[in-house]
């Protein structure tokens, strides 16, 4: 996407192509290109600081999770699908590490990109998770189990998380492209064990007894 309207652009001027969002070319991983229209014979040409043709624009792969000491580790990977007909399903693959029997968790997605507005709705195919939209423009998605008395996550503490793009603009699926797709721009990562209710009520009776210990000591000594 040029920042200045070609057919605006006077002999001598410079103009900048810039990937949208946070997305990269594939080729170099630059996210803007330089174009400059100069004469040539007596004629305005366009020349361009890349080799035709056109850089594809696509999302990193390089997201983490962030979050004040969060033990969970975040591996992203995009699947691409052009010409989108019923029964694909692109999206994004979010494999997430763990201690092994984590049972409460939640990961917090920044798209680069209003998923809403752009009329993107974002799921998961993935038994047990929920995947809920923290806003109204769709930047931000959370996802969390449905349920925390048995953990999700493998002895090996491993979890695969499909996230899927369901795409409503008829133009886009029946041609789609790269720079179309969200990009994870953010992840934010937590998790945390509940405490144990039968710990919890040792706790209490412990608290009780202690508590009726020092009223006693106090009748003995009135």
């Amino acid at each position: 996407r040029p920042d200045t309207n070609e057919d605006q652009i006077i002999l001598g001027e410079n103009i900048t192509y810039k990937c949208p969002g946070i997305k990269v070319g594939e080729r170099d991983s630059k996210s803007s290109y330089k174009a400059a229209c100069l004469q040539e014979q007596g004629e305005p040409v366009m020349k361009y600081e890349f080799n035709f043709p056109w850089p594809s624009c696509l999302c990193p792969e390089t997201v983490g999770c962030s979050g004040d000491e969060s033990d969970i580790k975040a591996v992203t990977s995009t699947r691409y699908s052009y010409e989108i007909e019923q029964g694909d399903n692109p999206g994004v693959d979010l494999n997430l590490t763990m201690p092994p029997g984590t049972k409460v968790w939640e990961v917090v997605i920044t798209w680069d990109m209003f998923t809403h507005n752009e009329n993107i709705f974002i799921t998961t195919r993935t038994k047990g998770v929920r995947l809920e939209r923290t806003d109204f423009q769709g930047q931000q998605h959370r996802l969390s189990p449905f349920k925390t008395k048995e953990s999700l996550v493998g002895e090996e503490g491993k979890l695969s998380v499909d996230i899927g793009f369901g795409f409503k603009n008829g133009t886009v699926r029946a041609d789609s492209q790269r720079w179309h797709y969200p990009c994870i721009q953010k992840l934010k990562c937590q998790s945390v064990e509940k405490e144990d209710k039968g710990d919890q009520y040792l706790t209490l009776l412990m608290l009780a007894i202690g508590v009726t210990g020092i009223i006693m000591s106090c009748a003995c000594i009135c």
